[in-house]
């Protein structure tokens, strides 16, 4: 059996963790990790860390650093009540 291991990628990266916060509203590098090589990637917790640091700011999503790691989520948006 020959499996093929993909490149990681920021688009692998923005679209995985795209996925998961539709899904659950937030996510987080070790998240992505592990539905990464579920999809075929052989990534390490480190590369997708980065690379999703660089993905949440160029979306301008936020981020929650809880000491032990980081927590992504869309940037909510304010209304203002008229």
């Amino acid at each position: 059996m020959n499996i093929t291991q993909q490149k990681l990628t920021r688009q692998a990266v923005r679209m995985t963790a795209t996925t998961l916060i539709l899904a659950q509203g937030c996510t987080t590098a070790v998240l992505v990790k592990n539905a990464l090589r579920r999809r075929g990637y052989n990534v390490y917790l480190s590369e997708v860390s980065k690379r999703l640091f660089e993905v949440a700011r160029r979306e301008g999503w936020s981020i929650e650093d809880i000491g032990s790691g980081r927590v992504f989520y869309f940037a909510q948006v304010m209304q203002s009540v008229q």
